[in-house]
């Protein structure tokens, strides 16, 4: 069948929307449903719930696929014959669908199941993957996600492609939060608050990444210069557990940065462990107790310009609002203290930088999708400006990951965003101290590909941020690009083969 033709059919008859998942356009309240589901699956067979969500998103196109919404299967699931559903299903429907034997996609009808609820197709997806034979390889894998999925990806789907879409849903939507049990999370599209992670204080940016779960390590490996030292070493061992919100910044103004945890949900606790420039204080010590509650989104900053990191948390949606509790060196203000009243609204990107160069962190929002609006509220050191500036009208589009650095070395912090995808562009506006310049200039064209995790920290110590990039996963390794002032280094270079593997969340870098 050609092409156009076979497109054709599938318009007029094909009940499984195949479009590519925009991580823009996220439905959140089908994340959090299906989470519920997931989590159950989870605990009856044992299957990664960041899996389960994302074959979900993948299989019915958020829940709007015609299979979906008529006969409630949210996974693909066949019959192995027209009458035989299997003992969850309650029977079998024949549906047109495409298949891609070899890569060649072709429309064809199979029998789908059918059932009577949501929470029966995700009972039955965990069923099959743990009584079928073809996927009892992957059991060994399934407290790693990434590994898991790449494992089943070829005996479940024909489309060569299927583990790396799986995979980049997990990624861009933050599923791997689900996987720890326990409260739901309210899904959030990203975190970009994190500070500095100079932990040995030489003035190189380091590397963090943080094994969460239950093992809640966290390991580090320090900047030469040129690279990243060759066998990370273990700085913690008991911080950032399960779901936590882990973020890095200087909060006790010694010069060497130190890590934060934010528990969030109903607790909304904060804990800090100091660094000694070899490891981080062994028992970390709780430095707020109502902070971050829920959804909200945290940030670390000098907001008053003191030399200490503070905290901020963004509340996003209807309200708006932004709070801010000070650091006194051994423990964040009590009261926390409401800075802005209306910035970063709904779902738009906040983040944190010194934007017009007077020592004092300010905050951005970015509100991607088809605007592509900066707003930035400078901070006054008791507050952030009422009146929020447009300070660039075309930036971050869609799905782009923007971040903040000083990246031509003038001490304010100026944009980026990251393309990602096949193009691998990086585009930066540089800050005059009043806006964003001119358009987006392309400083990288292939940097940050696919689904890999991008960051910004100065890691050879020259007063310009630099960039780098994780693949995670099973290839683990780390780029840098330098900056020189007026772009990045023409080629991404390896400064890391073994950092950040499966899940783990790397620093600096965005959640």
């Amino acid at each position: 069948m050609k092409l156009r033709a076979l497109a054709a059919w599938l318009m007029a008859a094909l009940p499984i929307t195949l479009v590519a998942v925009n991580p823009a356009q996220a439905d959140t309240a089908y994340v959090t449903e299906a989470a519920g589901h997931a989590q159950a699956e989870k605990t009856e067979y044992g299957i990664p719930a960041s899996v389960s969500i994302a074959q979900s998103i993948l299989e019915s196109n958020w829940g709007k696929s015609g299979l979906s919404r008529n006969y409630l299967n949210f996974h693909g699931l066949k019959c192995g014959a027209p009458d035989r559903p299997g003992p969850i299903a309650t029977g079998c429907k024949q549906l047109p669908t495409v298949e891609c034997p070899g890569g060649n996609c072709g429309g064809t009808k199979a029998y789908f199941r059918v059932f009577a609820s949501m929470r029966d197709s995700f009972r039955d997806h965990g069923r099959n993957l743990t009584t079928n034979s073809a996927y009892a390889h992957a059991m060994p894998f399934r407290n790693d996600p990434d590994r898991y999925i790449r494992e089943i990806a070829r005996p479940y789907a024909t489309d060569p492609a299927y583990a790396d879409k799986v995979i980049k849903v997990m990624r861009d939507n933050n599923l791997y939060r689900f996987d720890s049990g326990g409260p739901l999370p309210a899904p959030q599209e990203l975190v970009i608050g994190g500070g500095d992670t100079d932990f040995t204080g030489d003035g190189r940016a380091d590397i963090a990444t943080f094994t969460r779960g239950a093992a809640a390590d966290v390991f580090v490996a320090s900047s030469t210069g040129t690279g990243f030292s060759g066998t990370a070493a273990k700085w913690h061992n008991d911080f950032a557990f399960h779901n936590e919100i882990p973020l890095t910044g200087d909060f006790d103004g010694d010069g060497k940065a130190d890590v934060a945890t934010f528990t969030r949900g109903s607790a909304a606790d904060v804990f800090v462990a100091l660094s000694t420039g070899s490891g981080f204080n062994g028992t970390s010590v709780k430095w707020h107790d109502s902070f971050a509650y829920n959804d909200e989104v945290p940030a670390v900053g000098d907001f008053n310009g003191d030399g200490k990191d503070d905290i901020a948390t963004f509340t996003r949606g209807a309200a708006a609002d932004v709070f801010v509790a000070l650091s006194t060196g051994s423990g964040f203000s009590g009261t926390t203290v409401k800075w802005h009243d209306w910035f970063a609204a709904h779902n738009e990107v906040p983040a944190v930088g010194d934007f017009n160069g007077d020592g004092k962190d300010d905050i951005a929002t970015f509100t991607r999708g088809s605007a592509g609006d900066v707003f930035v509220a400078t901070s006054t050191g008791t507050g952030f400006s009422g009146t929020t500036v447009k300070w660039h009208d075309r930036f971050a589009f869609d799905g782009e990951v923007p971040l903040v650095g000083d990246f031509n070395g003038d001490k304010k912090a100026d944009i980026i965003t990251f393309t990602r995808g096949a193009a691998g562009d990086a585009y930066v506006a540089l800050s005059d101290g009043a806006q964003f310049v001119g358009d987006g200039l392309k400083w990288h064209d292939s940097f940050a590909v696919g689904t890999e995790t991008p960051g910004v920290g100065d890691f050879n110590g020259d007063g310009k941020d630099d960039i780098v990039t994780y693949t995670r996963g099973d290839a683990a390794d780390a780029y840098v690009a330098t900056s020189t002032g007026g772009g990045f280094s023409g080629d991404g270079v390896k400064w890391h083969d073994w950092f950040a593997t499966g899940a783990e969340i790397p620093a600096p870098a965005v959640l």
